[in-house]
């Protein structure tokens, strides 16, 4: 009668799980316990409440059933009948036990509210109903919670409020509802997150202009100096950068491990938000003085002749332009390895001698720089520091051929 399979379970439990009535009538006749449980805390009372079987919850009951039984998860018959909305188990059960409302059935929420239900009630992990609603995006379920004053800024375990898993979950409109009902726009989890975080994670710009008119901090850090901006940047979100950079987001500020949300973007392969960027450090620098103008490169390189004085100053400005067009495509943010680099190419050369195997070496520098850029693909080397370029490698190694190609057919 006791016998047990793998998970614990009896024939009485098997029965009560499948909607089997006639079996359960012999067994409980026979004299099977109605109170055994299978590994996973379950009783064939919670079993039946569970799978929706109304007329083995019914016998149970009738036979003295523990309406108070618990699983291993802490869940009562009434709370699994609520879950799964089978409302006639739940009205046979209700005012027994207060309920957890994850799965979105208004019907059932507002009957067992209205029976008085303690609407802070929570589980194991310490969710409420409202934390649960909020999880699973039931605007319904928590527009009927907050008329019935549910805390909104409770949290669960983790200190997750309402509006961090609404935002976390991506429930774009109940963020907003939650906001309108006046949720803290500056809420933190345990590990120091809010709201902003994750409506930058998941690109909601909505969201975010509705945090920022409540007045949520537009930079906050997590434990790793991650900011909005970071977390947009890194995930390609353009719209979310560029309402960040209109609201006088800092583009500067270095996370710990020294990246800007430049240089997120450029790792990550964003070209658009680099535009951004660069746009925005343009019309932000301050004016520099008006200086005579440069002379401008020619868009294919040109050979130097005899009457341009020193070759090797020749052979310098056509590297110049050579740079020139390499930095366009690096996108470089700092100044002092853009220098570092020019100088470190400007200098080898200039310690080239001029005689019969000086386009050899002019070509060897070439090729040891084309050659740096193919091994990674990615980025650039420059000292200690790595330059990433992604797809705009390939447009900067045709350039550098076109310039080993040019020292070949150059009169040296």
């Amino acid at each position: 009668m006791e016998c047990t399979d793998d998970l614990g379970q009896t024939p009485l439990l098997l029965a009560a799980q499948n909607g089997h009535d006639a079996v359960i009538d012999i067994l409980l006749d026979k004299g099977a316990n109605i109170e055994y449980t299978d590994k996973s805390g379950r009783t064939p009372l919670l079993l039946a409440a569970q799978n929706g079987h109304d007329a083995i919850v019914n016998i149970l009951l009738d036979k003295g059933a523990n309406i108070e039984c618990t699983d291993e998860y802490g869940r009562t018959p009434l709370l699994l009948a609520a879950q799964n909305g089978h409302e006639a188990i739940f009205n046979t059960l209700l005012g027994k036990e207060p309920i957890l409302t994850q799965n979105g059935h208004e019907v059932v929420v507002n009957t067992l509210l209205d029976k008085g239900a303690n609407i802070e009630c929570a589980d194991k992990s310490s969710q409420t109903p409202l934390l649960l609603a909020a999880q699973n995006g039931h605007e319904t379920v928590v527009n009927t919670l907050l008329q019935k004053y549910a805390n909104i800024e409770c949290a669960d375990g983790s200190g997750q409020t309402p509006l961090l898993l609404a935002v976390r979950n991506k429930h774009s409109p109940l963020s907003l509802q939650l906001l309108g009902k006046g949720a803290n726009p500056n809420s933190k989890d345990s590990v120091g997150l809010t709201p902003m975080f994750w409506a930058s994670t998941h690109g909601q710009a909505s969201v975010i202009r509705l945090l920022l008119k409540k007045g949520a901090n537009l930079q906050p850090t997590d434990c790793i100096g991650w900011r909005p901006m970071s977390i947009a940047a890194k995930k390609g979100h353009t719209d979310v950068v560029k309402l960040l950079l209109e609201r006088g987001a800092i583009t500067e500020a270095t996370d710990k491990f020294g990246q800007t949300a430049l240089l997120l973007a450029i790792r990550h392969g964003h070209g658009e938000i680099v535009e951004q960027f660069l746009d925005h450090n343009k019309k932000s620098a301050p004016k520099e003085p008006e200086r005579p103008p440069e002379p401008k490169p020619s868009d294919t390189l040109s050979r130097p002749t005899k009457s341009s004085g020193n070759m090797l100053n020749a052979c310098v400005l056509e590297l110049d332009v050579i740079l020139d067009e390499a930095y366009k495509q690096l996108r470089k943010e700092d100044e002092k390895l853009i220098e570092a680099y020019e100088n470190d190419l400007l200098d080898q050369l200039e310690q080239i001698e001029p005689g019969t195997d000086r386009d050899m070496r002019l070509r060897k520098l070439v090729e040891q720089r084309i050659h740096s850029i193919q091994n990674s693909q990615l980025e650039f080397t420059v000292g200690r520091k790595e330059i990433v370029v992604r797809d705009q490698a390939r447009r900067v190694i045709h350039t550098m051929l076109g310039f080993k190609n040019f020292i070949t057919t150059a009169e040296l």
